[in-house]
Formats: structure tokens, C-alpha cells, sequence
């Protein structure tokens, strides 16, 4: 890959980076979130993603981003299948996630700006993480990886009308939650 193609991706990848971790951090589960940093499977996917940018690559960063979360989730999916596997193999005949290179780069900004940044990804983590699972699935792949609502029902094993119940349902609670008049506006 050209120096002028790898800046293009780290500044793609500047931009996705607090919407992927956020993707990551949620799409983990319990039981994977409890053996890996959603950090490390930010890490793999900048690597794997890196990898494949080539000519056909989306460009704008929205798309960028979509792109990354659908590379992330394969990522998780891969480690949901390793630690699978791990059940069934003889314990010490184990691998590890690649090393940490680096965490991801904050956005130039000011003190207060930065705070209140954290603040309110660190209210929309714990609204999101207390979603049911399936509702919470629903968002991720509908508003994170822009997923249309057959995809999701066929990856969900639903039908695009209960995919979109679980939509409702979840948005209509994050309203509620986020909103400071209850989400009537």
C-alpha cells in the first residue's frame, strides 16, 4: 500500500474510531468482554482493515465507518469462535489477541469539550449495555454497521418486521433515557 493510501486510512480511521469502539464495546457481550479489551479488538480491526483498503475501499467517512464496523464484527465473530474452540481444546494450547500497538488517537479539542465527550459516550456505554441483547443487537448492526432491515432479520433469524419492533422498542427507551423531558418532544 502507498504512504499517500495509508494516511488516507489513518485519517478515515481517526475519524471512525470513537463510533467503532463504542460498536466494539457493545457488540462484545458479557461473556467475550469479560476475556478481551475492546481496545485489542479495535486494534485487530485497524490491522485487518488496513489490509484490505485497497482501490475498492469506501472513501467518505461515513461509509468508512460502516465498513470498519462490518471488519469489526467479523473480528468479534472470530473471537467468539476462538474462545469456542478454546472449550474444546486441552488447557495451556491457547492463543492471545495481537499485542496492543497503540490506543486509538483523541480528537485535538479543548479540556471542557474533551470531559464532556467522555461523559456523555460513557452515559450512552452503560444506557446501551443495559438494553436487552436482541434490541441492543438490532442497533448496532441498523445504526453502527448501516445494515438494512432484511440483512439484520436474516442475520438475527427474525423477520424485518420484528427486526423493526426491536428498533422501536430500543430507540423509544433511549429517548426516555437521554432526553432530559423523557424523549416527548
Amino acid at each position: 500500500m502507498s504512504v499517500s493510501a495509508n494516511a488516507e486510512f489513518d485519517r478515515l480511521f481517526e475519524q471512525a474510531a470513537p463510533r467503532l469502539l463504542l460498536f466494539v464495546e457493545l457488540r462484545l457481550g458479557r461473556a467475550l468482554r469479560a476475556r478481551v479489551e475492546a481496545d485489542d479488538v479495535v486494534q485487530e480491526a485497524y490491522l485487518a482493515g488496513l489490509a484490505g483498503f485497497g482501490p475498492d475501499a469506501p472513501r467518505s467517512p461515513r461509509a468508512f465507518a460502516a465498513w470498519m464496523a462490518r471488519v469489526a464484527e467479523n473480528c468479534v465473530r472470530g473471537l467468539a469462535d476462538h474462545f469456542a474452540a478454546r472449550k474444546r481444546t486441552p488447557a495451556g494450547d491457547c492463543t492471545t489477541l495481537t499485542a496492543i500497538l497503540g490506543r486509538v488517537r483523541a480528537r485535538d479539542t479543548g479540556p471542557a469539550t474533551a470531559v464532556s465527550r467522555v461523559d456523555e459516550g460513557q452515559r450512552l456505554r452503560t444506557i446501551l449495555s443495559a438494553l436487552p441483547d436482541e434490541q441492543r443487537e438490532a442497533l448496532l448492526q441498523r445504526y453502527f454497521a448501516e445494515l438494512d432491515l432484511e440483512t439484520i432479520a436474516v442475520r438475527m433469524g427474525r423477520s424485518p418486521s420484528s427486526v423493526r419492533r426491536l428498533l422501536a422498542k430500543a430507540t423509544a427507551r433511549l429517548g426516555a433515557e437521554l432526553l432530559p423531558d423523557g424523549g416527548s418532544r
